[in-house]
């Protein structure tokens, strides 16, 4: 594609200039300058590869005529077609599987979620549990203290204190350095938290069964900052200890009520198929897991998240409901336990089984919700992808790029990128995977933003650009980038997908082509009050109908109607 064939957009030359706008003659030239300079590069170095390749091809055809090498080329190509024969046999006896789905192995059976209600009810009517209190490090009073003497009163209550290990029922936690990804999967977690300030890494909170507290001041300190419901205890202050020292004790008749309480209510899992807790903070799927996590919990639901290897396990097997954000992998049902297929990416890999293994399926599309209820007998309901409000707000103190795009290559080629590179504009990204050549160029600004700042990069620059993978594109689904970054008050251009105006109110700037998006980011840069209604229209839609509080709220209700009742609260 030529220079003037990336310029050229509906209503302007051949030259990119719009007669209506001479003001924009400078910048067509020197994008045109920069385009034209880029277009030598790659055919010197394309000339350049042709001809390494013809030197190659010559070398090879030099080889292949040695005498010596005839007898094994024609066994290699023997083998060939045997080779070519099975696989063909493979594809035959394996075609019914879905298209690039691993499947996790199915898993030994585990208790089912009233078999381990039952039980663990019983062991606490009987005061018969297992409990670890792991001691904090010495020197991290007041916790150590505190942990030595609710293991005093824990024995005294009749509870059997053990060392930490997988046959215990329980661990209670009391130091804000515990590592809480490090301990063992199996026994009930539960923490307990004097003032949510001290915990080193306070967002690991969420991935614990039971967070108790020692007063409604506390419980909302954690709810603000962490997303978590917790159980409020009252507490006997220890002897001699100040009021605010954090020196209490939490009586085992506390303890036993706030665990009943979550024993006795509704359990959710959310199931994401990362491999690792070292990994999952650049994932996506841990941010939108979280956001949905944080709504249950608000609604007085138990709710941890599953990442791939806990699966099969008894945590994962124990929760009452179980959702799956479908990725990659078929995740296996367990006994007892209520499914929920939620396919937010990669419709085209979900099989016929997959949906009839569910009890209810949502898909992130209309489109796509229309082809799986011709495939399944199960409820199957559109609902799309959303933001969380309270972490995606507006806040313009990020770096004021002009044009910003935030996003992994995964080895694939981004195309609304490509099109605005090489480019005069101030073009920011962050993210993994980009080659060498953007890297250089100095428009690659970092790997990683964390998700607790992306509100900031987003608000505050003046484009931010989106696009979608090729399938999800063509299944209709929307990124999540879209709500997070309309809810951010941000101006976004983004390639076409089919309903988009329907879903952000037409506030979204849709291009099909490299000449329309620089174009339309010319156009806007030059017209900050066009870009502030669109962005705040967009805002305003997010809000009124696509937040992580208005998914769960329609999930809760199907649940509810399913099982003819209200489910019980675990907080």
């Amino acid at each position: 594609m030529s220079a003037e064939d990336l310029l050229e957009t509906d209503g302007r030359d051949t030259n990119g200039r719009d007669p209506d706008e001479p003001d924009s003659e400078g910048w067509a030239e020197a994008e045109r300058d920069l385009l034209v300079a880029a277009s030598v590069r790659l055919a010197d170095e394309l000339a350049r590869a042709r001809a390494d390749r013809d030197r190659a091809v010559h070398a090879l055809d030099r080889l292949q005529a040695r005498r010596s090498l005839r007898a094994a080329n024609a066994f290699d190509s023997g083998l060939l077609r045997g080779r070519r024969l099975a696989a063909a046999m493979k594809r035959r006896t394996t075609a019914w599987l879905p298209s690039r789905v691993a499947a996790v192995p199915a898993p030994p059976p585990r208790p089912s979620p009233a078999q381990f209600r039952r039980t663990f009810l019983e062991k606490l009517d009987r005061v018969a549990l297992r409990v670890a209190i792991p001691l904090p490090a010495e020197g991290a009073a007041p916790w150590i203290d505190q942990a030595h003497r609710a293991t005093v009163e824990a024995e005294a209550a009749g509870w059997e204190v053990r060392p930490m290990g997988p046959d215990v029922d329980a661990i209670v936690l009391f130091d804000p350095a515990a590592d809480i990804h490090a301990l063992p999967r199996g026994p009930v977690l539960l923490a307990v938290v004097a003032d949510v300030r001290t915990w080193v890494e306070p967002a690991r909170l969420a991935d614990v069964d039971l967070v108790v507290v020692p007063d409604e001041t506390v419980a909302h300190a954690l709810e603000a900052g962490v997303g978590v419901r917790a159980a409020v205890v009252v507490d006997t202050p220890a002897e001699g200890a100040q009021p605010g020292s954090g020196q209490r004790v939490l009586p085992p008749d506390g303890l036993t009520r706030a665990l009943r309480g979550w024993a006795t209510g509704l359990r959710i899992g959310i199931a994401i198929g990362i491999p690792s807790w070292e990994m999952a903070e650049s994932w996506g799927d841990l941010h939108f897991a979280r956001g949905i996590q944080r709504q249950f919990e608000r609604r007085g639901f138990a709710t941890r998240i599953h990442l791939l290897h806990d699966w099969t396990d008894a945590v994962s097997a124990r929760d009452d409901v179980a959702i799956h954000l479908f990725g990659l992998r078929v995740r296996p049902v367990h006994l007892g336990q209520r499914t929920v297929l939620w396919v937010i990416s990669h419709p085209d890999r979900v099989s016929p089984a997959m949906l009839d293994a569910a009890d209810r399926v949502y898909v992130a599309s209309d489109l796509a919700a229309d082809q799986f209820r011709s495939r399944t007998v199960r409820p199957v309901a559109a609902l799309h992808q959303a933001t969380d409000p309270d972490r995606f707000r507006v806040d313009r103190s990020g770096p004021q790029h002009q044009v910003l795009f935030v996003g992994n290559t995964r080895g694939v080629r981004r195309q609304i990128v490509e099109w605005l590179v090489p480019t005069t504009l101030d073009l920011a990204i962050y993210g993994l995977g980009w080659t060498a050549e953007f890297r250089e160029s100095g428009i690659v600004r970092g790997d990683h933003i964390p998700n607790q700042d992306l509100n900031r990069w987003y608000g505050s620059a003046a484009v931010v650009l989106n696009d979608h993978w090729p399938d999800m594109r063509a299944a209709g689904l929307f990124s999540n980038r879209l709500y997070d970054a309309l809810a951010s008050g941000a101006f976004v251009i983004s390639d076409a997908v089919a309903g988009m105006d329907e879903e952000f109110d037409g506030s979204i700037v849709q291009v099909t082509s490299a000449g329309q998006l620089r174009s339309a980011i010319r156009r806007y840069l030059d017209d900050p009050a066009a870009r502030r209604e669109l962005a705040e229209r967009g805002r305003r839609a997010v809000l009124d109908r696509h937040t992580f509080a208005h998914r769960v709220d329609r999930i809760l209700a199907d649940l509810e109607a399913d099982l003819g009742t209200t489910p019980p609260h675990s907080r």
